[in-house]
């Protein structure tokens, strides 16, 4: 569930409900085990209060589906939506105490990366420069013809790139901005350089000197390099946690692999700099950080020499900018995304990596922790029946790589054991024809 405004400025609510059904042959048998995800429409709204959003989504549940079956809701992390105490995911957790409350792990993501660029200043004011320079060119269809026309002249590897604004909502939107900036530097630089010297609007002219004179700066060059490979790596994480077949255990690896991330580039410094040197002597700009004037500072007695400022303006950069921008992005992977470990750790008994490397006593406390969770859901017998599962389809499950696969070999390809293991089958399953009528009356309410 979240809002968003609409051309003209309303609020419109958009409500997702995702639910598993059973695909069914005409003999009635098992055939497929399909995730859906129905879209309700947008709903107006002009009061974005957690109680009336509370309402609106017991009102659209009032056609059939019933919020005791309801196990899980994300929103993205606005107080009004992810509040412990009065919040929309409160709310509905004190009406269904099992419906665990999970941050949109793809926004997450977003505020991780802008949370690095807000507090630092210098990448503050390189993402300002970047989005002026699209303003720039995409204001003016004379100066965007001129900017087409040197790119579509040179020949690139990289195919046909073109610059992009930015959106402070999709991270995406930046690596595209980045990746054009980075890969037709060159080419940029040769139209604001014909416009400084050609145009006939004196104010056209300084801007584009402005413009081209921040771009020659080696700080700005080696902020496009590094920025341009961090987003790379986490654009290809954001696709994934916005793709449909995701499960959380995919998504906790790879957010896993990306806490790592940052400590590894730390040592990527020097070839992001000679990337960055090679990039520059292309155009002619400097190749070396700026050197600022040490500032004459008072040394008080309990001074240590240590605690002199930094005056290399390489040392000054890597550890204020560079450092400090994986640091924050580490912080942020870290602290963010703890709701969403925990419930992965919730379910991990059922998860085929455990069930092919696990003991059996750490598998059976994992399945007991699961089952006292969900103790309306499992009976006390699940720990003893998900061992026996394991020993009767050890070879089968080794070769199912996700939970949803193992459930199809369960109940699609030896549906005559289901009745065997009757709690290890996904009893929310069982509700898949509620679920189906539910979906089906909003889908001709909103003429789907």
């Amino acid at each position: 569930m979240d809002t968003t405004q609409d051309i003209s400025k309303r609020d419109q609510i958009s409500q997702v409900y995702r639910y598993v059904t059973i695909q069914r042959d005409e003999n009635d048998n098992a055939k497929d085990i399909l995730i859906n995800e129905a879209f309700l429409g947008f709903v107006e709204t002009v009061d974005t209060s957690a109680r009336e959003l509370q309402k609106k989504i017991l009102d659209s549940m009032s056609n059939g589906f019933h919020l005791s079956k309801c196990r899980g809701q994300g929103y993205d992390g606005a107080a009004n939506m992810s509040g412990v105490y009065s919040g929309v995911q409160a709310r509905i957790m004190e009406m269904e105490p099992l419906a665990k409350y999970v941050h949109c792990a793809a926004h997450n993501l977003n505020l991780t990366l802008n949370d690095s660029v807000k507090n630092i200043a210098v990448l503050r004011n390189f993402y300002d420069i970047v989005e002026t320079l699209y303003t720039f060119f995409s204001q003016s269809i004379k100066r965007w013809s001129l900017l087409s026309g040197i790119m579509s002249s040179e020949l690139s590897e990289h195919g046909k790139v073109t610059m992009k604004r930015l959106c402070p909502t999709r991270w995406c939107s930046r690596h595209d901005a980045i990746a054009a900036l980075r890969y037709r530097y060159v080419d940029i630089m040769k139209a604001l350089t014909k416009i400084a010297l050609v145009s006939e609007k004196r104010e056209e002219r300084d801007e584009a000197t402005a413009l081209k004179n921040h771009m020659e700066k080696f700080s700005f060059i080696f902020l496009v390099v590094q920025q341009t490979k961090i987003q790379e790596n986490m654009n290809a994480v954001s696709k994934m946690l916005r793709a449909k077949d995701v499960d959380i255990h995919k998504a906790v690896g790879v957010l896993q692999n990306r806490i790592q991330a940052p400590f590894a580039y730390r040592d990527d410094f020097d070839q992001v700099k000679r990337t960055a040197q090679n990039l520059a002597e292309r155009w002619g700009a400097q190749s070396e950080f700026t050197e600022i004037r040490k500032r004459r500072m008072k040394r008080h007695f309990d001074e240590l020499s240590q605690d002199e400022r930094l005056s290399d303006g390489e040392s000054r950069f890597r550890i204020n900018v560079f450092n400090a921008s994986l640091d924050i992005i580490n912080s942020q992977l870290s602290q963010r995304f703890t709701s969403m470990r925990e419930t992965n750790e919730l379910f991990q008994a059922i998860h085929p990596r455990t069930l092919n490397r696990a003991q059996d006593n750490a598998l059976h406390q994992h399945a007991q922790r699961l089952a006292d969770h969900y103790s309306r859901d499992l009976s006390p017998s699940f720990p003893i029946q998900l061992l026996a599962f394991r020993a009767c389809f050890k070879t089968e499950i080794a070769k199912e790589p996700s939970l949803k696969d193992m459930t199809k070999m369960l109940i699609v390809d030896h549906s005559s054991m289901v009745a065997t293991f009757s709690e290890v089958r996904a009893r929310k399953l069982d509700l898949s024809s509620v679920v189906d009528d539910f979906a089906e009356r909003k889908a001709r309410k909103l003429n789907f």
